[in-house]
């Protein structure tokens, strides 16, 4: 199985820049958690799109409100994948 790379952004300590996929986990989840929007991707480990959702951040429902989205969105992408392992990345505006 071909290894994909993961994007990884400067708020990890460097330039952003791309990541080798870890080989023996055939998925990676991707959330990127925004102010007004809330997107999961998921990725084989050739780099290839399987399924992608966007949903609306519930910033003004308070921080319960957006876990309960952000760990929705991740229940869902795991289903799409059968619950097979994955690599969980999120990112978020400030650190």
């Amino acid at each position: 199985m071909a290894a994909a790379a993961v994007a990884v952004g400067a708020a990890v300590g460097g330039p952003a820049g791309v990541a080798p996929m870890d080989a023996d986990v055939g998925f990676a989840i991707g959330v990127d958690l925004g102010g007004t929007k809330t997107e999961a991707i998921v990725l084989d480990a050739a780099g290839i799109e399987v399924w992608r959702q966007r949903i609306s951040t519930p910033s003004a429902q308070g921080y319960e409100a957006m876990l309960a989205a952000l760990a929705g969105l991740v229940a869902q992408a795991r289903q799409a994948i059968k619950h097979q392992p994955a690599s969980i990345g999120v990112g978020t505006p400030g650190c």
